[in-house]
């Protein structure tokens, strides 16, 4: 059998078996509570994961009441004995809550014992579930959602190719969770309201497990309830079975498509955390997304924007926007797993950075932290994971916590798929103290300098930049050379046109001399013509060939204009440059110069801040001032330089 197809049999056997255990542990406390109602006795009461196991009834007594019941009741020595067994099976796993025959139906429960059935194999796995022991006095539910979450993870190892789509690296769901949640700790406490935590895309649920193994850490942890939706039905199972077996609510964990179907439509979150699909195309709910945009506009999750129909990540970022609550209600935050490269693809004036833009200038985003390459087990690309909220304390606003814990990490013994590094603990506790550092406002001076061994704390406007496109004045003088007169014997002319010769030899008699302007070129070159024998004027197109052959750009030439008398820009000298978000488009620009301004394409990397260059030396080719530099010099609004600095001005 092909180890993915262990955790089709594994899974939702285990699920069964714990329902069977605590169905019939229910039934005994039924028995003892009716024995003893004459005496006054009163039983406790049961937990949430052992009434999900009951149906209606309450359950049954019969002798096929358990797994091993099934067995008894069907004659192995029958030719049709798996055949029968598996409608057996069947018909037992229909006896259960509503709840739990809908995690047994998204598992494809029916299908994988018609499976076994047709291997001849059932049997022997079900007298092997049948001899575990889960009841509530054997495994307790806090242990039994653990030892099933282990579990989880020791199938997704075995097939790390088809599982890690689905299950996020438990070290990395855990850095997320303490970054989170880690801020607020002091403020989390049992005596307040339950907090309300959303994934919108959980997979097998390891982000809610993640943020109830850190508050369990809490002196006095407070209630939490999770809501969370998943696309995936083997993923959707998992992550209710989970819930069921550890004795939690499951209620809040829904199957569908986020993006086209939100099962959680108008309720807001204390705290949202996800790793959502990275690069995945969203054309199949290309029309509900875009109707939801249309008609709701900023009343939905989709105002701001759609991105590229390739890659829905930004649709998840608005999601989560949508769904934290309302400020005036305390607001909420969020973490969320992205690609590096989300923090500046696509280009100025795309629909990416538009949708950047909205981020920064809503002062959404709180934190940037650069992670290790090679954390997911399905993807070696570098990641980010961005912290967001719309209750900022009074010294955050307007700035932005970047982290770089591209360091912190060690190195698998053997790789699982792509994942060959990991977050020890040590890691995660040093990254969450320097994050907490700066977010509480405890940095030392020279980690707010230079960021070493820490976090770094920058204004919005150092992550994002406008592009500006710079036009110099067209100037020229004009002047006749050697390759002027060789190129024009080459020029093609109209049939019509008979008078090439004596353009050629016009040329020829004004070669080596120049003319400071146009109309003075143009009377020295008119009676050149004429002293060659043309007296006809030149086609339009030939006169054109001939200004721009004889034309010559510099500093000191004439300003060229056009018909209607408006300064010429120079092609030659048009480039772009990239000015910080808060700084004055025009003042970065000289008067010569006309700036074409569009505005922030990109957020800046998290671990090394933008840094200007030094001044370049005086050139007077230079159209850029202040602190924004000519393109042709090394740097302009680069990153931090390595060692040597910036090269020379090529102006």
């Amino acid at each position: 059998m092909p180890a993915h197809q262990y955790r089709n049999v594994i899974l939702p056997f285990t699920f069964l078996r714990r329902m069977d255990c605590l169905r019939r542990n229910e039934v005994g406390l039924g028995l003892k509570v009716t024995a003893t109602e004459g005496e006054g006795g009163v039983a406790a009461a049961s937990s949430d994961s052992a009434q999900a196991g009951l149906d209606e009834t309450g359950g049954a007594t019969d002798t096929r009441d358990s797994l091993g019941g099934l067995l008894t009741a069907v004659d192995e020595a029958s030719p049709d004995a798996e055949k029968l067994l598996a409608e057996a099976l069947e018909g037992f796993a229909r006896v259960f809550s509503a709840e739990v025959v809908e995690v047994l139906d998204a598992f494809q429960f029916a299908a994988e014992v018609q499976r076994l059935a047709s291997a001849r194999v059932l049997r022997g796995v079900v007298s092997g579930f049948a001899e575990l022991d889960l009841s509530p006095d054997a495994v307790s539910d806090q242990e039994m959602g653990s030892a099933y979450e282990e579990l989880v993870w020791r199938l997704v190892e075995a097939a790390p190719e088809r599982s890690g789509e689905h299950a996020s690296p438990r070290d990395v769901a855990t850095l997320a969770a303490r970054l989170l949640l880690g801020p607020d700790a002091a403020t989390l406490d049992r005596a307040g309201r339950p907090i309300a935590v959303h994934d919108p895309c959980c997979g097998t649920g390891g982000m809610f497990t993640a943020v109830e193994d850190y508050l369990r850490g809490l002196d006095s942890p407070p209630e939490v309830r999770v809501f969370g939706q998943e696309i995936n039905p083997e993923s959707y199972a998992i992550a209710r079975s989970e819930r069921i077996m550890s004795g939690t609510d499951a209620t809040g964990i829904c199957f569908g498509n986020v993006l086209s179907d939100d099962r959680h439509r108008g309720e807001t979150f204390d705290y949202l955390l996800s790793n959502p699909p990275w690069g995945v195309e969203w054309r199949r709910t290309h029309s509900e997304v875009k109707r939801e945009a249309e008609e709701l506009g900023h009343d939905g999750r989709f105002g701001a924007g759609l991105p590229r129909i390739s890659d829905g990540s930004w649709l998840f970022v608005q999601h989560m926007v949508a769904r934290m609550r309302p400020p005036a209600e305390g607001g909420g935050r969020a973490a969320i797993l992205l690609p590096a490269m989300t923090l500046n693809r696509g280009g100025t004036g795309s629909d990416e950075a538009k949708l950047r833009q909205w981020l920064l200038q809503n002062d959404l985003l709180e934190g940037v932290v650069a992670l290790p390459t090679h954390l997911f087990v399905n993807t070696g690309l570098s990641a980010s994971l961005w912290l967001l909220s719309n209750r900022k304390p009074p010294r955050l606003r307007g700035k932005v916590i970047a982290l770089d814990a591209r360091g912190h990490f060690a190195t698998l013994r053997g790789t699982l798929a792509s994942k060959r590094h990991y977050l020890t603990d040590q890691h995660i506790a040093r990254l969450g103290e320097h994050y907490e550092a700066a977010y509480g406002g405890n940095l030392g001076e020279r980690q707010e300098a230079d960021g070493e061994d820490g976090a770094l704390l920058l204004d919005v406007d150092d992550l994002g930049y406008q592009e500006v496109t710079v036009e110099q004045q067209l100037r020229q003088y004009f002047a006749v050379s050697d390759d002027t007169v060789s190129d024009a014997e080459s020029w093609p002319t109209r049939a019509s046109f008979d008078g090439t010769d004596a353009l050629v030899g016009a040329l020829r008699a004004l070669n080596g001399q120049n003319w400071p302007t146009w109309n003075a070129f143009e009377g020295a070159f008119s009676t050149a013509l004429k002293n060659a024998g043309l007296s006809a004027e030149l086609p339009r197109s030939l006169s054109r060939r001939v200004r721009q052959a004889v034309a010559v750009s510099a500093p000191e030439g004439e300003l060229q204009k056009d018909t209607r008398g408006r300064p010429l820009p120079d092609p030659e000298l048009r480039h772009k440059v990239r000015v910080p978000l808060g700084q004055d488009v025009e003042s970065s620009s000289s008067r010569r110069s006309r700036p074409s301004t569009r505005t922030c394409c990109a957020i800046r990397s998290a671990s090394r801040p933008a840094t200007r260059c030094p001044r370049p030396p005086s050139c007077s080719a230079c159209p850029v001032r202040a602190s924004v530099h000519c393109p042709r010099w090394h740097g302009a609004w680069e990153p931090a330089h390595p060692v040597g600095g910036p090269r020379a001005c090529l102006c």
